[in-house]
């Protein structure tokens, strides 16, 4: 009898060892959002961690050039950006206007986010031009079936705090527009350029986002997911 329990003891360890490991599995490699991941790469998130430099380094030739073409912007961003009253200023200065809400959740600490998004710098060609220089967007020619980007929300995820702080409350479904101020972005960071497809972005650049929330994943089992260790880094 003794015998017995301890095999069917040992079988349920095994089962829910094996359950386990799938799980972790499917978080990193079956997730809703994994295409977006694999689509974009971790590098795009990178670009928003204010404590990393850019993927790859550009030849000091390049980056010079795409500098100087690029120096600070003569013309205003709150009157080619049309900043008006419509926009709502929070006490760090963000500045955020809804232009579709949402009737979904909003993503708390250690979520999982799908998001569509493309961010401008205030680098204007003339006054005619009220959009600016489009630094990326995910809907582009390498996401042919437009996949969200998936990502962590939270402190831990190292995002820009203007960008943290204006998904905060936006709710799934929702689109939004981000005025992000230098201190809520790079500051005095230069961020070299990446040819051919990312330009440098030069100090104290004010940023023009537009998000849309597309997925939000709050569930415990999520966030626990994020917590655990995947299998190769307890090995590494």
């Amino acid at each position: 009898m003794a015998t017995t329990r301890a095999f069917l003891t040992q079988l349920l360890l095994l089962f829910f060892t094996a359950f386990w490991m799938s799980q972790i599995s499917a978080f990193s490699t079956g997730s809703p959002f994994s295409a977006a991941r694999s689509s974009f790469g971790r590098n795009v998130v990178q670009l928003f961690d204010v404590s990393e430099s850019s993927s790859s380094e550009s030849s000091s030739s390049s980056s010079a050039s795409s500098s100087s073409s690029l120096s600070p912007s003569l013309l205003n961003y709150k009157t080619q950006w049309q900043v008006d009253d419509s926009y709502t200023k929070t006490a760090s200065g963000l500045l955020y206007k809804d232009t579709k809400v949402g009737s979904g959740d909003s993503p708390d600490e250690g979520s999982t986010i799908g998001i569509h998004y493309a961010f401008w710098l205030d680098q204007f060609q003339n006054e005619d031009d009220t959009t600016g220089t489009l630094y990326f967007e995910t809907r582009n020619e390498k996401n042919p079936k437009n996949e969200p980007l998936g990502m962590q929300y939270g402190e831990d995820a190292k995002l820009l705090k203007g960008w943290l702080e204006g998904m905060k409350t936006l709710k799934k479904g929702g689109k939004r527009t981000l005025i992000i101020s230098p201190e809520l972005g790079y500051g005095n960071q230069e961020i070299p350029a990446n040819p051919p497809r990312l330009p440098a972005i030069p100090v104290g650049s004010y940023l023009r986002f537009e998000v849309e929330m597309v997925d939000v994943d709050n569930s415990a089992w999520t966030k626990f997911r994020r917590m655990v260790p995947k299998p190769s880094a307890i090995f590494d």
